[in-house]
């Protein structure tokens, strides 16, 4: 009577020759890839918007220090200046642009301008005065 192979054991492997018939197929590893892409598609959204606000933060310390610096600048001038270096202060990051309009005295308006384009917030801008120094924003739900 002849008998077929012998049944297999729970752990052991299926032997063909000296290979292991194991690995995963490529349905089951498009089907992980595109699992992936669904959850970071989902989380980009508030990537962009933590980014975004964070850029905003900068900018609105980037508008104290050269509110702070107006005021220093007046003590000693008497009057305020429509250039940052004349009020020797470093401003970081490269995401917004600044520009200070010091036309009508004794007072001034420093403006920062989101400068990189292309993105929700790209050309809107935030205002600061020396009415108290309170920080305008402008045109932009993600600040």
């Amino acid at each position: 009577m002849k008998m077929g192979p012998a049944p297999l054991e729970v752990n052991e492997q299926p032997v063909r020759g000296k290979r292991l018939l194991t690995g995963f197929t490529m349905i089951e590893l498009l089907v992980v890839l595109v699992i992936i892409g669904i959850l970071v598609s989902l989380n980009m959204g508030n990537f962009s918007r933590s980014s975004e606000k964070n850029k905003a933060k900068e900018a609105e310390a980037n508008l104290q220090l050269i509110y702070s610096a107006q005021q220093r600048y007046y003590l000693n001038e008497g009057e305020y200046t429509n250039d940052t270096e004349n009020l020797g202060i470093d401003l970081e990051g490269d995401s917004f642009t600044y520009s200070i309009n010091a036309t009508t005295s004794p007072s001034f308006t420093a403006t920062a301008t989101r400068a990189v384009s292309g993105l929700a917030c790209s050309g809107r801008n935030m205002t600061i005065t020396n009415q108290g120094g309170l920080i305008n924003r402008t045109g932009c739900d993600q600040w």
